[in-house]
């Protein structure tokens, strides 16, 4: 399996409207990715004007987005509604992994330490899981 990894290139992040698409991001690099969050939001409620171009029912967005603390967050409350509106709904187009570095979390940590820096190791160890249970 071979992927493609690029960063925004100039207007919009260009995404495609279908297929399996990953974020790793932090701080306010999350405002990049917001759009696409909004866009489903509206999707997924039916307010998406209708000359709006629509992701296909093939479409995920996973998010990976790191904080320093939960209070400085940018963008954090409207993923969280896209969650819960998602589970209201039975939808799984967007997924979140949240890591918040002053805060212990049970699936982030490592030896009951501080939450486990995002590394090279970690990240290629979630892509091989994405890999494994997403069907891209």
């Amino acid at each position: 399996m071979n992927f493609v990894v690029k960063g925004p290139l100039g207007k919009g992040c260009r995404i495609k409207p279908h297929g399996y698409h990953v974020a790793f991001t932090a701080g306010t690099g999350i405002l990049v990715f917001l759009d696409i969050v909004s866009r489903l939001i509206l999707q997924n409620t039916g307010n998406l004007p209708d000359k709006a171009e629509r992701f296909a029912s093939s479409f995920t967005f996973h998010l990976f987005v790191s904080f320093e603390e939960r209070n400085e967050s940018v963008g954090l409350d409207l993923c969280e509604a896209l969650l819960d509106l998602n589970k209201e709904l039975g939808l799984n187009n967007f997924k979140m992994t949240l890591r918040i570095s002053n805060e212990h979390s049970l699936n982030d940590t490592r030896d009951g330490q501080r939450p486990r820096r995002w590394d090279d190791a970690w990240i290629k160890k979630q892509m091989k899981e994405i890999e494994k249970n997403a069907a891209i």
